[in-house]
């Protein structure tokens, strides 16, 4: 065995620390690792209140200025739905087939910011969101991921799970990337929507 020693900033150092606890898949571990020590500048808002309190209120949130557009970057996914009060995306990246995000048409951080009603309407969108990944894809479960520590605007990760997947007691780290054609995204999304219904 051939022991590796790494310095790292103490905060990456903390983080490892705590997801080590939760994750024995170590290369999944080490990826994460690694895309920490990247460089990426997102991490910064933690540490720079005005640049949060700005991300926080919606001032330079980076969803709100298309929310209500038809389309989104490809190089972030495609739109299968808006439903009452959220957007329903296919995800590009599909290393989780059928890997999907709904994200509220209104700007809150936290669900308890949206009215009861709001809060209703939004999980009956992410239930029928749900359904539709369910038929679609099959499944033999879904994990659903509320964070918004990068982006703190209301938006779900849906997540199937299958059979062999990785991390079966955990939660999923992505690891790389998986692009489609277009015309499986168009497939995927033609699907996904007939399966709304």
């Amino acid at each position: 065995m051939k022991k590796i020693e790494i310095a790292l900033p103490d905060e990456v150092a903390d983080q490892l620390a705590f997801i080590a606890a939760q994750y024995i898949n170590v290369p999944n571990l080490l990826t994460y690792a690694v895309s920490q020590l990247a460089g990426d500048e997102r991490l910064a808002t933690w540490s720079d209140a005005e640049s949060w309190r700005k991300l926080m209120s919606g001032e330079t949130c980076p969803i709100c200025p298309s929310i209500h557009d038809d389309e989104v970057t490809p190089d972030f996914g495609y739109v299968i739905a808006k439903l009452r009060i959220s957007r329903f995306v296919l995800v590009s990246n599909q290393q989780v087939r059928g890997y999907c995000v709904l994200t509220c048409s209104k700007h809150v951080a936290e669900l308890f910011e949206l009215s009861a009603a709001e809060r209703a309407m939004y999980f009956d969108d992410l239930a029928q969101a749900a359904l539709a990944i369910q038929r679609v894809y099959q499944p033999i479960k879904l994990n659903y991921e509320i964070l918004g520590n990068t982006v703190p605007h209301l938006h779900c990760h849906i997540k199937p799970r299958y059979v062999g997947d990785q991390v079966p007691h955990s939660p999923l780290i992505e690891v790389g990337k998986l692009t489609l054609s277009e015309q499986e995204y168009r497939d995927q999304v033609a699907q996904l929507r007939e399966a709304l219904r």
